[in-house]
């Protein structure tokens, strides 16, 4: 977990949906289900190739926060294997707040806009659009996004959804990580801040074995659960080019920000955009 230094937010946790409690085809699994309903490690043999794996980010506040504040966070995922090519996370699905999820303690006020995303060729700061999937263990598939109106005592988790690709005929080995890997209140109360960070963030997650994913179109062991994506609010959209989002990532462009759709209870439909390169 990882506390702001000025006790607005009381926590973050960063945790994967276990595989055994969504269906991976779409995603899903709410955190607040169990004790089982997450974990902070996964194994390859749980997915197979064209999966949809689901994280949730998990946001205390704490009861001396003042009026209501927004946060920045960066998630990140390996975009190809660190021993040998061959499977990585390529595109972020969607990222939500689903209001089934009994964890969620909130107004159920709070939206997400995203400020940035691509894939960076070297996974270190400033993250920018460089780099492409499957193409190197460096490379990392990143999504930068701002949650608002979060409030003293409330409790918001945010599931995001990432692809799990296959490049065919590879025999990839090593890991995958995820993380959240930078977290700050960028407004609050009484308007805009500088982003003032909350440490200790980097809390990772492993998906060791991939020479153990299977193939496309298998289910796998974690492929038999309950699918709580149904709250999600569905739509037909258009895909944006993703030049006519902000890539700033430093929570300096919140008109900006403001100024992106959302739809439904805090859902970002991301689509194809996100996707440097398809190889399933």
């Amino acid at each position: 977990m990882a506390a702001a230094e000025r006790g607005d937010v009381a926590s973050l946790t960063f945790a994967a949906a276990a595989p055994d409690s969504y269906t991976h085809t779409s995603g899903g699994g709410a955190f607040g289900t169990s004790d089982d309903a997450s974990v902070t490690a996964l194994n390859g043999s749980d997915f197979a190739c064209g999966d949809t794996v689901s994280f949730f980010n998990v946001i205390e506040m704490g009861a001396t926060a003042s009026g209501a504040q927004t946060i920045e966070m960066t998630n990140v995922f390996s975009a190809d294997a660190d021993a040998a090519s061959g499977v990585g996370f390529t595109e972020i699905m969607n990222i939500v707040i689903d209001p089934a999820d009994p964890a969620q303690s909130s107004d159920a006020g709070s939206q997400i806009g995203v400020v940035g995303f691509g894939v960076d060729e070297t996974g270190a700061e400033p993250l920018t659009d460089t780099g492409d999937v499957l193409s190197g263990s460096d490379n990392t598939l990143f999504a930068t996004y701002v949650i608002d109106d979060l409030e003293a005592n409330e409790t918001v988790v945010v599931r995001t959804d990432a692809l799990l690709e296959c490049d065919a005929g590879a025999t990839p080995q090593g890991q995958l990580l995820a993380s959240l890997s930078r977290a700050g209140i960028v407004a609050d109360g009484s308007g805009g801040v500088d982003f003032d960070e909350i440490s200790g963030t980097g809390q990772l997650i492993s998906l060791t074995n991939v020479d153990a994913i299977g193939p496309a179109g298998t289910a796998q062991t974690g492929a038999t659960g309950p699918d709580t994506a149904a709250a999600q609010v569905e739509a037909d959209t258009a895909d944006p080019p993703p030049e006519e989002l902000p890539l700033t990532g430093d929570g300096s462009d919140l008109a900006a920000v403001a100024a992106l759709a959302t739809i439904g209870v805090g859902l970002v439909v991301l689509g194809t955009s996100y996707r440097r390169s398809a190889r399933i």
